[in-house]
């Protein structure tokens, strides 16, 4: 990975903003934001949002047929909706895109998944191979579109931590993220995962798979600079900000502290990117992130003038 570090523009931005700023980003922005914006959800105020945020980076959720997804509170585009601001942003723009798992989930619910990799492993392994080529497919054409780097959501975890045995997860998925994986390194782009839940068991797996970081990952289940450290260093990640922190003004003390020392350790890096584990999808949350991305650029600041 380290060779292909100078052609991410994700890293080449993130290395000049964090000189004098925390960069700051969202994998999700949802559409009750944008109402409370008093904006429409379109691909071209998602960048106008993230720069009136401040932000760092956008996110686009994409798929192929966006009427066929759940309602999760945010909008998914088609790939084509990316081809008329890829040229116009200045900032890294990164494809968000449901992995084989994460699709398989969506059309017949968690439980069916589980019972299904349990009693009929056969049936499941033939629907992922499906869902994988739609997967690579979507990657394809992001990345043909120029995206700056992909985001796949692929939740194999729960607070208590992998949904089966990581053997398993690895058996069935490993092939489909060595291809995602190539396809981006060859486009010179970052594959970032994210991934709900406890990921200490997994990490070791997520090495070898090659993943240049995550995304909206749990920072009161995961301690971030041991990931970090755990995952060889140089990886991206863009988290820190928890649910709880959102839902509450002020947001509580603890979750602050937790913040602070997350700030102090992985600022310094210049692969941290201070974002939401849940993503914007509340309209409530458009002032208290900017309260919140104000009081961890304090932390960030009072961290730089000690060192």
């Amino acid at each position: 990975m380290k060779e292909l570090d100078n052609h991410f523009k994700l890293k080449q931005v993130l290395a000049k903003k964090c000189v004098d700023a925390l960069p700051k980003g969202e994998v999700w922005l949802g559409s009750r934001l944008f109402e409370r914006a008093g904006l429409k959800d379109t691909v071209g105020n998602h960048i106008h949002l993230a720069q009136r945020l401040d932000q760092d980076v956008v996110c686009l959720s994409v798929c192929d047929i966006p009427a066929e997804k759940p309602d999760l509170g945010y909008r998914y585009f088609t790939p084509r909706d990316l081809a008329d601001v890829m040229d116009g942003s200045d900032l890294p723009v990164l494809a968000v895109i449901d992995g084989p798992f994460q699709e398989m989930v969506n059309k017949v619910g968690m439980m069916r998944v589980l019972t299904d990799w349990i009693r009929s492993p056969q049936t499941l392994y033939g629907a992922y191979e499906m869902e994988k080529k739609g997967a690579l497919d979507t990657i394809r054409q992001c990345l043909d579109l120029g995206v700056d780097g992909i985001v796949l959501a692929d939740d194999f975890s729960s607070e208590r931590g992998p949904l089966v045995n990581p053997a398993d997860i690895d058996n069935m998925c490993r092939d489909f993220y060595a291809r995602a994986v190539a396809a981006a390194h060859g486009a010179g782009v970052p594959l970032l995962l994210h991934c709900c839940g406890n990921l200490s068991q997994l990490v070791e797996i997520f090495k070898t798979w090659r993943l240049d970081g995550f995304a909206a990952i749990q920072s009161n289940l995961n301690d971030l600079p041991e990931l970090y450290e755990k995952m060889g260093a140089n990886v991206t990640i863009m988290a820190g900000i928890e649910t709880a922190m959102l839902e509450a003004d002020p947001p509580p003390q603890q979750a602050m502290e937790r913040l602070g020392q997350i700030v102090a350790s992985l600022t310094s890096t210049g692969n941290f990117v201070l974002g939401s584990s849940c993503g914007l999808y509340d309209g409530d949350f458009l002032d208290r992130i900017q309260r919140i991305y104000d009081i961890g650029q304090g932390m960030a600041s009072r961290f730089e003038a000690k060192s």
